[in-house]
């Protein structure tokens, strides 16, 4: 039996409120664990922020805290934050992790266990993740499938690393109800024991059997050790002993794997079933505003912030109090009930403020960075930046002296030659930091839209005008093609055609009775999915961008009353159609004013070839999935799966920023896993989810969960009122998706040379090829080094190459998650198909 909690850090409390509560559940905790006899050992949930939380208001209790932890009485970690595994990168999962092993190093070490209890599903890389940490064994709840029915299983990523991973059948709560007293405890056991009896292996005779003493934000039993006694003197088939978690498992299966029964059930890949416990995939759908803030901030540290710092600045130079500022705030926001947003609405006000905070951080680093590499430059002019590891070319935008535009460029603004007034000539006159002689006027300047030309990967080129090849040209007043692909707008239904195939971006929006955590349709749905009115504009003709806007007005119902979406009103949606010279990307911008209520928008798209399974990403990795998901009898399988950035099927690529829903269906947009015989079926169409509007954080009696998933409040955040603005993309046809994602999401960069350096106009600081790259930045606890972690997202395994920015061999070590080195490597490391490598540079 392991006496633990489960803290929820904010949820339908905020988090000051939750903090309050957990301070005085550690004030009594202390003494019990301090006492002999009293407790022998208790669980702070396998997450350190709680400790952190806790001596924020009681800075004094560290020693003590460290002392019961060092002597085995208290376990922390390994994870700061017990995060949602689908709704933030895997970058941030592996800083969650470094986080809490390196905060509990300083407390007395963390608790080497995966405990991963009530998070929504777990990702295909965890096994990986744990094993590149040093951590054999995991504890799971949620996700686990119908083919698993034994208590402990083999689970393991599709690398191969492998688990031994303890099944919480009942959940981690299976031992909360306890009665305080010996014969209503041994009653109660000996019920649980007959509950548990299929899943426990029957051949051993000494098979443990875990029993969890808390659920969620349960306080210490200070009686447990006394009953346990009693239970004990009561029986003699039973014995029952309090300990951690690690000696539970230590003697349920004392060699873990290696000990392990031969016939030991396994399991490859993602755990995402609500076969015996709700998955609760709602979540990846409600308040967009949360997703969206995440994706900007991800890519603001991952793909800029560090990366621009670690390459173009030294290791003296690096902003290591503002990054783990940063990523501190990432961290706490991972936690399931903050980015999920099933929280009441001052809690995701909170978790919508940290992500901003983390933004602004990775942006004023950018800025700073790529202001010295300008400073740095023998060139004067534009010079364009690559922040990612791939060689690419991009739309940038530029300010050229003069009117006349250069060759190949497309005009925005033209302004002439303005005037300063005496006070900003004489502010001006005073600024020590513009050279002398600085004339109080404005020249004549153009703004303008021009291709980048090749830009090295981790590098920079200086701009030179040219013209493009496959320039955007409108085909007619509804339509762009530029060689590569071409798109006409149906002027009837707004949705428009790529290469020939109708019905892209076709918006269905229809009825949602559910709470956060789960889609539910009313009895008596109304869907709209053809607009009153459709008007088209020409934005932009080309040849380097060209934009259409479509306007479709539809009347949607207001709300749902009487389990029936009931009241009216005309909408206006906006979708901003660009095609760029170059790419067979196509860009849609979505925006409108939801002023309804419980809806669900979602946006359809053909795809091209018919397709039994999608392709998403996830963390690390790509995920293949069919179109049936495998349900329960308190949760309806529902194939709306989560992807990260990308999702593929059939011959289509769908990229977005936070959009993380999707599920295949047919041309109508209904649900195939819902029919008969759904596995034998193949769509037509893919689903994206735009909105999901609801108005209960959880509530019973709906049509596909009829169990509660939280308390039953009110929430207005989730209605998602106000401006929607919605960013995503297609490609038919074969693409590299990684790729893909990087020209829609992380654009070229322009910095302006001053020709006062001594760095080339050209050239690069890393080349990195052959795997993808998850990070690049600079290890403080080794020196500084540039650290990298690539990692191979296919089934055949690659060779990754590195070189200095002088074209030399890169040179290193290989390390695991705690920083252990594991190998060395010169110039290239070869890499199975799926693994995740971290890199130490010389």
């Amino acid at each position: 039996m392991v006496p633990h909690t489960h803290w929820d850090r904010e949820w339908y409390k905020p988090f000051q409120e939750f903090r309050f509560r957990l301070v005085e559940l550690i004030d009594g905790l202390l003494p019990l664990l301090e006492g002999e006899g009293a407790l022998p050992h208790f669980m702070l949930d396998g997450q350190v922020a709680v400790v952190d939380d806790y001596l924020a208001m009681r800075p004094a209790a560290e020693e003590r805290l460290a002392s019961l932890v060092t002597s085995g009485r208290l376990s922390i970690g390994p994870w700061y934050i017990l995060m949602d595994e689908f709704l933030v990168s895997g970058e941030t999962i592996v800083r969650d992790l470094q986080l809490g092993m390196e905060r509990a190093a300083d407390l007395g070490g963390a608790m080497q266990i995966g405990y991963l209890p009530d998070m929504f599903g777990h990702i295909a890389q965890m096994p990986q993740i744990l094993r590149s940490a040093g951590i054999d064994r995991a504890v799971v709840w949620r996700g686990v499938p119908r083919s698993v029915d034994r208590a402990r299983f083999a689970w393991s990523s599709p690398d191969g690393s492998t688990v031994l991973a303890e099944y919480l059948v009942h959940g981690y709560g299976n031992g909360a109800d306890l009665p305080p007293d010996g014969p209503g405890a041994a009653r109660m056991i000996s019920a649980y024991f007959s509950d548990i009896a299929p899943f426990i292996d029957k051949s051993r005779s000494t098979e443990g059997i875990l029993l969890m003493n808390g659920t969620d934000h349960q306080v210490p039993r200070a009686w447990l050790a006394d009953v346990v006694d009693q239970v004990n003197a009561l029986q003699e088939d039973v014995k029952l002993t309090v300990c951690g978690l690690g000696e539970a498992l230590d003697a349920a299966v004392p060699g873990g794997l290696a000990d392990a029964p031969p016939d030991l059930p396994s399991h490859v890949g993602e755990l995402r079933s609500s076969a015996r416990a709700n998955l609760l995939m709602g979540v990846a759908s409600n308040r967009v505003d949360v997703k969206q803030a995440a994706a900007r901030a991800e890519r603001g540290l991952e793909r800029r912030a560090e990366p621009a710092a670690a390459l173009f600045g030294s290791a003296s130079s690096w902003p290591a109090p503002f990054l783990d500022e940063a990523w501190k705030l990432m961290v706490l926001n991972a936690a399931h009930d903050s980015v999920c947003a099933c929280s009441v609405d001052e809690v995701v006000d909170a978790v919508l403020h940290r992500y901003a905070e983390a933004r602004q951080i990775a942006d004023a680093i950018t800025r700073a960075t790529l202001g010295r590499l300008a400073a740095s430059l023998s060139c004067s002019g534009a010079v364009a930046v690559n922040l990612s590891p791939r060689q690419r070319s991009g739309i940038v935008e530029l300010v050229l002296p003069g009117t006349e535009l250069p060759d190949g460029c497309q005009l925005l603004v033209s302004s002439p030659e303005v005037l300063f007034d005496d006070e900003l000539s004489a502010t001006i006159e005073n600024n020590p930091e513009l050279p002398s002689g600085t004339a109080p006027s404005h020249p004549p300047t153009c703004r303008v839209l021009a291709l980048s030309g090749e830009v090295p990967g981790y590098g920079w080129t200086r701009w030179r005008p040219a013209p493009p090849s496959h320039p955007v040209a409108v085909t007619n007043g509804f339509g762009m093609t530029n060689g590569l692909v071409t798109i006409e707008v149906d002027p009837e239904t707004g949705t428009f055609s790529l290469d020939g195939i109708a019905g892209f971006d076709h918006l269905v929006d229809s009825g949602d009775h559910g709470d956060t955590y789960n889609y539910s349709p009313p009895t008596h749905d109304t869907v709209i999915d053809r607009p009153e009115d459709v008007t088209t504009r020409l934005v932009e003709s080309g040849p380097i961008r060209g934009v259409i806007e479509v306007t479709r007005i539809f009347r949607w119902p207001t709300h749902i009353a009487a389990d029936a979406r009931a009241g009216s009103r005309a909408v206006e949606v906006v979708s901003r159609l660009t095609l760029c010279a170059g790419e067979a990307l196509v860009r849609i911008e979505t925006s409108f004013e939801n002023a309804c209520d419980d809806h669900r928008l979602r946006s359809l798209f053909p795809l091209g070839t018919p397709a039994s399974s999608s392709r998403a990403e996830c963390a690390f990795a790509v995920v293949e999935r069919p179109l049936v998901a495998e349900g329960g009898p308190t949760e309806r399988g529902l194939a709306t799966y989560p992807s990260r950035r990308f999702v593929q099927a059939g011959d289509l690529t769908v990229v977005h920023e936070g959009l993380l829903e999707y599920e295949l269906v047919d041309e109508n947009g209904s649900s195939i896993a819902m029919e008969p015989g759904a596995a034998t079926f193949t769509a037509s169409h893919l689903a994206l989810t735009l909105l999901r509007a609801t108005g209960m954080l959880s509530q019973v009696e709906m049509a596909y969960r009829p169990l509660s998933a939280g308390p039953p409040i009110a929430v207005k955040g989730p209605q998602m009122r106000g401006q929607q603005s919605l960013r995503y993309g297609v490609v038919l046809g074969p693409c590299d998706p990684y790729a893909l994602v990087e020209q829609f999401s992380t654009p070229i960069e322009v910095v302006t040379g001053l020709g006062l350096g001594t760095v080339p106009g050209s050239g690069r600081a890393l080349r990195i090829e052959g795997a993808e790259v998850s990070s690049v930045r600079r290890s403080v606890r080794n020196g500084g080094r540039v650290e990298v972690r690539v990692f191979n997202p296919k089934p055949s395994a690659c060779a990754v190459t590195l070189e200095g920015g002088d074209g030399s061999p890169s040179k290193g070590d290989v390390v695991d998650l705690c920083g252990r080195t594991i190998g060395s490597f010169s110039g290239t490391i070869d890499l199975g198909p799926w693994k995740i490598a971290t890199l130490l540079l010389q």
